[in-house]
């Protein structure tokens, strides 16, 4: 059964306080950029904004965390991290026409012309 995500939000920030006297400044803006999902059973699911803060997370700060976190929760908590879901991206523009390219394409015509 899953606990409450406002609980593992609330316990986030006591842990990204608890570490920030030994974490480098990289690793704090990687904290902060990280967002808890909630916590499964035992295990907190954190979602991080792109590959290389997943992948540092989950090596280098992994039992830092895990370690903070069952001290916040008074029991064994492992971590999941996973990449942050992002909005679908935008089909790109037409590319712009070049200054020496003719209009190819005919404007709205106003009344009167042809």
């Amino acid at each position: 059964m899953a606990d409450s995500p406002v609980d593992l939000a609330t316990v986030w920030d006591q842990i990204r306080e608890r570490l920030s006297g030994s974490l480098s400044p990289q690793q704090k803006a990687m904290l902060e950029l990280t967002r808890p999902l909630g916590l499964v059973e035992d295990t907190a699911v954190l979602a991080a904004p792109n590959e290389f803060t997943q992948t540092v997370l989950e090596s280098r700060m992994r039992m830092q965390l895990a370690e903070a976190l069952s001290a916040e929760f008074g029991r064994s908590i492992r971590v999941a991290v996973q990449l942050e879901d992002m909005p679908a991206e935008p089909e790109p523009a037409a590319p712009a026409r070049r200054a020496d390219e003719p209009a190819t394409a005919a404007g709205p015509r106003r009344p009167g012309t042809r």
